[in-house]
């Protein structure tokens, strides 16, 4: 069965409604997009296909239904063909063949998955991680197709591809936003934001709090170099942010907004023990 292109799944997404599909650790269900995003973080809903799926369909679904392509949660099966799928289009590509748009997106896909076990809250030496991932030793060509790999996919299916403050590429803040790594930098933010859960919210979450957009200001302008003396009332710093985070919160600030409020969603239901009620139900535990 010939695999289907993103502009195919774009289109059946577009007839059946755009739709916001929240993590599955933010949110049990899916709810209509009640703001526009920006465009390369805008998501659409398929279906799957009533034939059997191929690895190139749920590829090609996993780039154009999320926003951050780190987000899904990849078998070791599927891995390990994806990672297979990598390793031979590498090797073309270093043969000095021209690659497809395709295997662009498993090469990017591929080194996400990498990078969600990267520890070092600086770029050094990333590139020479990422090497040795695959099994290779860092050189100038390597380096060149995997990064050129990152623009292209993002380029092609429409996902997000960071720069720095003076213009240039940034492939390292590119992989690290969409994998969300490395975790010390997501629980910086998890950190940030539980602190403005308890002193700002009163412990209550509502998705359409003016607080909400305020807080995601701050988030943005902190991470820019603003103080804390600047909006003393929020409190926390944004030291342990590394640059992942930092160019999701400073360049896509919409989509930063509603991902925001699904983690504070989330606390909130942890907190109040909501999450914990559901377990006991479905463990048949009577106590609370």
């Amino acid at each position: 069965m010939k695999a289907r292109s993103p502009e195919e799944y774009r289109e059946q997404g577009e007839r059946l409604g755009v739709l916001r599909k929240e993590l599955p650790w933010q949110c049990e269900k899916r709810v209509l997009m009640s703001i526009k995003v920006e465009k390369d973080m805008s998501l659409f809903y398929v279906s799957s296909p009533k034939e059997k799926q191929t690895i190139a369909d749920y590829l090609n679904e996993i780039a154009v239904t999320c926003p951050l392509l780190g987000t899904v949660t990849i078998s070791d099966k599927n891995f390990e063909i994806l990672e297979k799928k990598a390793l031979k289009a590498i090797k073309f590509a270093l043969d000095f063949r021209e690659l497809t748009n395709f295997a662009h997106l498993v090469i990017f896909l591929t080194v996400i998955q990498y990078a969600k076990n990267w520890t070092r809250t600086e770029g050094g030496g990333f590139w020479a991680y990422i090497s040795e991932q695959i099994g290779y030793k860092y050189s100038e060509p390597l380096y060149g197709i995997l990064t050129q790999s990152v623009k292209k996919a993002c380029e092609h299916y429409n996902r997000a591809f960071f720069k720095e403050a003076n213009g240039d590429n940034s492939y390292y803040s590119t992989v690290l936003a969409h994998a969300l790594a490395p975790r010390k930098s997501f629980f910086a933010l998890c950190d940030f934001l539980l602190r403005f859960y308890k002193n700002n919210l009163d412990c209550l979450v509502y998705p359409d709090d003016p607080a909400i957009d305020r807080m995601t200001e701050v988030l943005r302008d902190r991470c820019k170099g603003a103080t804390i003396e600047q909006d003393d009332d929020i409190r926390g710093n944004v030291n342990g942010i590394q640059a992942g985070v930092r160019a999701l919160l400073t360049q896509r600030p919409v989509y930063m907004r509603t991902f925001l409020t699904g983690l504070l969603r989330k606390i909130d239901r942890l907190l109040s023990g909501d999450e914990l009620s559901k377990k006991c139900m479905v463990s048949g535990s009577s106590r609370p």
